[in-house]
This record gives C-alpha cells, structure tokens and sequence, in this order.
C-alpha cells in the first residue's frame, strides 16, 4: 500500500487554514498533468524503488515503506495531517456510516485522497473525492462510476478488507483538542457554500480515540484523548507498561541463543516483574450501566437503569461466570474470597463491555429474555468466548482465567520473568499479555544492564518512556490487526508518527526507524502483506535515513517541488536543516544578532563610534572569549573587534 497525495480543491479557512487550495501535496514523485490534477497514469505506473531500504528480504511480509513530511513550523504540516485524517475518516462514514457505526463526518472542505493497494498483478489506484456527504470513490480512472453505487454492506465490509488500516501516533499536548476545529467567525466568513458553520467542529474526532469497534473503522488515533485533547496519563501509563512488558517478554523468548541483552529495550534484558493491586476496577457500576444501554434485548427488558437493575444483571453474568468456570474446572472452592471476588468482577464487567461493542456476541441474544433464561443466554456467550482463540477483544477474559489457574500472583509482589515465560515459542504479544497480572494490578519491570546495574521502567527518563511508548502502541495495534480472528482482516497498514522526536534526545531520534523496523519484523507479522509509515518531524537526525523521493517538504501551504530540493539520504545534518528544514542560519538566533552587529561597528572604525555602539561593545567586550566558530572568531579579529576602543 502507498499513501500517493493529496489534491486539495477549496475549503474553509477554519479547516484548511494556510494550506493553498487548487494545490497537489505528493507523497511520492508523481506529478501533476497539463490540467493541474495528478497524473493518473503515473499513478498507476508508479514503484517504489526504495523498498530495499527497509525490506531485507523481498519474499517477507509486511513490505515497508517510509515517507517523511517536512518544514518550518508554520508551514502547513498539521493542517495537512488534519486534512488527511477528515479524509480518512469521512471514507469511513462513507463505507460504515449509513450502517449504523458511530462515525461523525468532518465537513467543510472538497479534497481528493489518493492511494495504491496491491492486487495480484501489480496494483490498483483509488481516488476517494471527499465534499460534504456529496463522496465518491474511484478506481484506477477518475473518469468513471463511483465503485460503492451498487454496494451492499456485505460487500462494502469486504472491501474495506482490500484498503488500509490507519494508527496515528501522536503526543503532543497541544493536537486534537475539539475546540480547536470549531467555526471561528473573527477568522473566517467564506464557508457558506461548504456547510452550516455549526458543522465546522471536531465531533468527527470522537470515534477515533479507541478501538472498542473491533477495528471495523479503519482508523485509530493514540493515545486516547479526552474531547478537550487532554491524555490520561495514568491510564496511558498502566496500558503502555502491559504493552512493553509483553514486548519484552515476546522478544526474550523469540533470541534463538542470541545476545539476551539484545531485547526490546537494547542494552537491557527483563529480570523481575513487580506488581501491586491498585483497586481500578472495583467500582464499575457506572460503567456497567452504560454498557447496557447499548445491548438491545438488556436495555429493552431493563428500560430504567437503576441500581438495583444493575446489580440484578451483575448478578446473573457473575452466577453464568461461575457455573462455567466450575463446568470447566478453572473454578474451586479453595479460591480466597478477594481474589474470587476480583476476579468475578472484573470478568462481569468486561463480558458486558464485549456484548455492548462487538455484534458477534450481542446478537446471540435473543430479543426478548425472561429473566430465568438470562444465565443460559450468558453461559452461551462466555462459552463462544471461551471456545475462541485469544483475540484484542478477549484476551482480558484470558488474563483473568489464567490468574484463577495460577497461585503465582497470591502471596509476593515479585516474581522471576522465567516464573512466567510461557514455554512456546509464541510470535503475538497478546499471548504475553495473558500471562501478566490482571487489570487490577499495576505493573512494573526490572531490567538489567550486563554490568549489572538494574533499573525499573517507570524509572526510565521521559524521552526513553516516549520512545517505548510509542512504539509499543504500534506494535499492539499491529499484533492486534495481524490476529487470525481481526474483523475485517486488514492486510495493508498506515501509520503515521507525528512529531516523533518529542523528547528524544538527537542520537534517539537518529536510531528512531532503525529500532522500529528491527521491532516489527522482530514480531512476524505474516498476516500484514504491507505497511505505509509517514513521519512528520523537525529532526535531520530522522530525515537522513529517508530518500528525496518519499519526503514530502511544504512552505507556505505549498508543497516544493523535488527538483528544487537536494537529496536527503545519507546527507550530513547541516545540509539537512539548511534544505529540507529552511533552516537560514547556523547559528542560534541571539548569538547571530550580537554578531552581526560587532560586524558592523567593527567596520566603522573608532571614529564614527555612536554612544550606542560604545554602550554595546563594553557590555560584549569578553566575547572573543566565548564565539566557538573560529571562521567567525577570525574574521571579528581580522576587523579589529578586539582592538577597537571604547
């Protein structure tokens, strides 16, 4: 799958913002023809001759492709990305919306998405025409009849098959807060022949924050944001944890007498868990009640969701629970009251969670129950549960159980990794993840370092947290998208890193692509044929491992034309920042100004000395002292700076 362009045709200035209407923003080096449009021939022609750079071996899934989006900020970089993400999600609505998914289109612009998906020959070309609600798809000619007139949702679910998965990956404070997207009347007036202004808002962004639709929407938006764009750190951090540690666990046990420091985490191999009960899920009444209301047959039989209602039901999935975990032996009476208590709980609350999210469940119970049926129907479903394999759906049902087989998390708060270490040899991290403390523990690692310096990972500094954090949220979605039960089965993924160097120290952001392609082919992701990362960053260190051709750079809404810019693979830093970064100076902006001006004094002379300029130089008269560039250094001298008197 390759991300080919945007064509962007007009839009308020409240979506679009600096972005240039009329304008094609290239992923890849297509360009446009003699009308201004995309070449579709081009299109369709189009070859990646750079997947060796990323691939090492062409017979191996997932193929992965690299694209970089640059420029000063400013430049239109976020309002692109934007552009892209309404794109996205309004194909959603589009191919899921009239079917009763909780997809909110985003209005106010007209803009065309172009993409390639493989077929078995070479690939086709779509075109996805996004104008309010008035949306069109085509395939391999614009010219010709929206492909989805005649679909049925059979039909349309299958197609979604044949696109692409998007994850965006974003943890800048400051992105995707709704009131941000709202209509500003002071900033923009020309929006009446796009939409009612009350449309122009960030409502779209709803859906995307998490993936409880089974990944049927095919695009999710990390970490989970509240509707003012505000994170949760504490729940982001217990869930970046699990993942890591699963991460950990899963390369451990995948070295093949390798370096056991060569790990997830590199230099470091896992040692220890440690874990505490932390009483997130005991109060789950509320929680409860707002599942129900999204199951048919509980919400029409239980109209008023009282406490007493709520604890009715409690009852009957909690009853259901415990005969088919004593059916199946997993059950004893030996079992303390807390931890059977815990246990039943949580598994409660997460069976209800599944029946309101995920049809394959839910429409297994009837329309109308009595209430003595009730424990039957929900022995049913656990059983289909139970009797499926271990899913991102289920697989905190499986955690659970295997915290009731287990006496392993009973008495100490820490315990050898090799305690565990499942025995196969298992290539998913959500087998890992079973094997870790349930929902209602916190979770920490001990890592070690060969000379034995030991450290935990929430010990770890910010930016190393931001670069395990990011990339196990990736790998997560992937291993997820990649399960044999994944509905539908995406086999061509998107992903987009925006600002991927927040908090990375220079060397990190220099190792960023390197560790993430290591990682995902580390993980054996067969079922995924392809994977499309774009990153958009302010970091040469990131920019030099990717060619010209797949960098796309903006200035001034605008995309630069390739031909003007300079090759950006294997380049040194310092030509980086100058071309594809507009970088104009090489040195900070203060030192440049305090420079510039003992030039221009120096070249006075004594004599036409004004009180200011002698006022400047007795307040910079060390400064030969401290200028590291010795061109710079030189050339003061030269002029005499030093010897010039106050």
């Amino acid at each position: 799958m390759n991300l080919l362009g945007i064509y962007l045709e007009d839009g308020s200035e409240t979506v679009i913002k600096n972005l240039t209407k009329k304008s094609w923003f290239p992923f890849v080096p297509i360009e446009v023809n003699e009308k201004g449009l995309p070449d579709y021939f081009q299109m369709k022609s189009f070859s990646d001759k750079t997947a060796f750079l990323y691939n090492s071996n062409e017979d191996e899934n997932p193929k992965i492709t690299i694209n970089c989006l640059v420029g000063k900020n400013g430049a239109g970089k976020s309002a692109l990305l934007d552009l892209l993400y309404r794109l996205i999600n309004n194909l959603s609505y589009l191919l899921l919306g009239q079917y009763g998914y909780e997809i909110n289109y985003a209005y106010g612009f007209q803009a065309s998405l172009y993409f390639s998906v493989p077929n078995k020959t070479d690939c086709d070309v779509y075109c996805y025409y996004s104008n309010n609600t008035d949306d069109k798809i085509f395939k391999n000619n614009e010219s010709c009849t929206d492909i989805l007139t005649s679909y049925s949702i059979s039909k349309i679910k299958n197609f979604i098959k044949k696109l692409f998965y998007t994850i965006v990956v974003n943890y800048s404070n400051y992105s995707f807060n709704q009131n941000d997207y709202l209509f500003n009347s002071n900033f923009s007036t020309k929006q009446s022949k796009f939409c009612s202004r009350k449309f122009i808002n960030g409502k779209w962004l709803t859906s995307l924050f998490n993936k409880n639709d089974g990944y049927t929407t095919p695009l999710v938006i990390t970490p989970y944001r509240s509707s003012s764009g505000v994170i949760d750190v504490e729940k982001e951090d217990h869930l970046a944890k699990n993942r890591i540690i699963a991460a950990l666990l899963l390369f451990q046990n995948t070295l093949n007498n390798q370096d056991e420091y060569d790990s997830f985490i590199q230099g470091y191999k896992p040692e220890k868990l440690t874990y505490r009960l932390n009483g997130y899920y005991t109060n789950i009444n509320q929680k409860l009640g707002n599942f129900i209301k999204r199951i048919p047959c509980l919400k029409k039989n239980y109209k008023t969701l009282s406490k007493t209602n709520i604890d009715k039901i409690k009852s009957l999935m909690i009853t259901a629970w415990k005969e088919v975990l004593t059916e199946r032996k997993i059950w004893t009476e030996e079992l303390t009251v807390s931890k059977s208590e815990r246990a039943l709980n949580y598994l409660c609350y997460k069976t209800l969670k599944i029946l309101s999210w995920y049809e394959l469940y839910s429409n297994k119970l009837p329309a109308k129950l009595s209430e003595n049926d009730y424990i039957k129907e929900f022995k049913n479903i656990i059983n289909k549960i139970l009797d499926t394999p271990i899913d991102h759906i289920t697989i905190k049902i499986f955690q659970i159980l295997n915290y009731l087989r287990t006496s392993l998390y009973d008495k100490t708060y820490t315990l050898d990794i090799s305690k565990i270490m499942p025995y196969e040899n298992i290539q998913t991290i959500d087998n890992y993840l079973v094997v870790l403390p349930p929902p209602f523990y916190s979770i920490d690692i001990v890592l070690t370092k060969k000379a034995g310096e030991k450290t935990l990972i929430s010990r770890r500094s910010s930016g190393e947290k931001q670069f395990l954090y990011s990339l196990s949220y990736v790998l997560y979605h992937l291993s997820n998208l990649n399960s044999k039960n994944s509905n539908p089965k995406y086999k061509h993924i998107l992903i987009f890193f925006d600002e991927v160097e927040l908090y990375l120290h220079p060397d990190w952001q220099r190792l960023f692509i390197s560790k993430l392609l290591y990682v995902i082919k580390k993980c054996c992701f067969i079922n995924i044929k392809t994977i499309n990362i774009v990153i958009a960053t302010h970091s040469p260190f990131l920019l030099s491992d990717i060619p010209l051709s797949n960098v796309l750079a903006l200035e001034n809404g605008k995309a630069i034309k390739k031909n003007d810019m300079k090759e950006s693979f294997c380049a040194n830093y310092y030509d980086l920042l100058s071309n594809q970064f507009f970088l104009d100076c090489s040195i900070g902006e203060r030192s440049r100004q305090i420079i510039s001006r003992l030039f221009e004094i120096a070249k006075k002379g004594n004599c036409n000395l004004t009180i200011e300029d002698k006022a400047f130089l007795n307040s910079n008269s060390q400064i030969v002292d401290y200028i590291a560039d010795p061109f710079i250094l030189k050339s003061l001298q030269s002029l005499g700076i030093n010897n010039v008197k106050v």
